[in-house]
């Protein structure tokens, strides 16, 4: 199994390398590719089983933007082809139309007023760099309850039918007006939710080495890391829980 991770000297800001370090740990014979900003993406040419990209500060979407968006047509090319890819936190943001500062402050420095997405995805994103909320989430994929994180200035917004990846039981979906986040488009799955999702959620990713084909794998201190999952679950099920702060 070969795993490429872009970027990740500035894709891991809420430790989302821990999704990486578990992979490692879980499939030992995996082939994991570091690529880091100056170099040309591997999964362009090379047959990779999974890319993962994770959440970065503002300016550093500008500077992925940057990067990614001459390789735009492989990129459309290889997703058509089914390509497999992990995305979390707000990386989802750098493949829609573009992202609107919609409050008081622009931060040019971060691309605004408005910064051009890949526009590979119809959706829009509005950001308010002085209004950050902060989510605990509660969400389902295909039957199973999954728990998350979330940290944001922004929200987003489908403009066309888009396959969302994961149901809204608690929390923020996409945006606070809707009960859906996220993109599942033939191998391509992306998340708002951010940090150490396979940590938190091992029944998906036993659900993802599975669709990946991968058949010898073993999730480390299994029945703790459920145990620990299924607590969570309660915990954030409970209505007396807030979830917002």
């Amino acid at each position: 199994m070969k795993i490429e991770y872009l970027f990740p000297e500035i894709t891991g800001i809420f430790g989302d390398h821990a999704n990486i370090d578990i992979l490692k740990r879980t499939v030992p014979n995996a082939e994991i590719i570091s690529t880091s900003l100056n170099s040309v993406p591997r999964f362009l040419s090379e047959d990779i089983d999974l890319v993962y990209m994770g959440s970065m500060t503002e300016l550093s979407q500008k500077i992925v933007i940057e990067r990614l968006k001459k390789y735009k047509k492989d990129i459309v090319k290889k997703i058509e082809a089914g390509q497999n890819f992990l995305v979390t936190g707000n990386a989802l943001e750098i493949f829609g139309n573009g992202i609107k500062d919609v409050g008081k402050f622009v931060f040019e420095e971060n691309g605004g007023p408005f910064l051009d997405g890949l526009g590979i995805f119809n959706f829009d994103t509005e950001r308010d760099m002085i209004n950050k909320y902060n989510s605990l989430w509660l969400g389902e994929y295909e039957g199973e309850k999954l728990t998350g994180l979330r940290s944001q200035f922004t929200r987003s917004f489908y403009r066309e039918d888009i396959e969302p990846l994961f149901k809204v039981l608690r929390g923020p979906g996409l945006n606070e007006n809707i009960s859906i986040e996220g993109i599942k488009y033939k191998g391509f799955r992306a998340t708002y939710t951010l940090g150490p999702l396979f940590i938190m959620n091992p029944n998906f990713l036993e659900k993802l080495l599975d669709d990946l084909g991968v058949e010898e794998y073993s999730i480390p201190f299994r029945d703790s890391i459920f145990l620990a999952h299924e607590e969570r679950v309660k915990e954030y099920s409970n209505p007396e829980t807030g979830y917002l702060y």
